[in-house]
């Protein structure tokens, strides 16, 4: 009923804001939400091809650190 996916911030995810990039936070929402699907999916022994039509979350908390580029 439930997935939680977590980023580790880095250089790499950070925009010149000094936050973490949208999409990068974006990218592991829909990751949740296809991994809750897929085990759905396998459950029934059926081969099925997927494709996201919409995404809603949530996030608790922004990704913000010291750095500075």
């Amino acid at each position: 009923n439930k997935v939680v996916t977590s980023v580790t911030f880095g250089r790499m995810n950070q925009n010149p804001f000094g936050s973490m990039f949208w999409a990068v936070q974006g990218m592991a929402a829909e990751f949740a939400g296809g991994i809750m699907l897929l085990t759905k999916i396998q459950a029934t022994g059926t081969d099925v091809s997927m494709l996201v039509i919409k995404n809603e979350n949530q996030f608790f908390k922004k990704a913000k650190s010291f750095w500075k580029n």
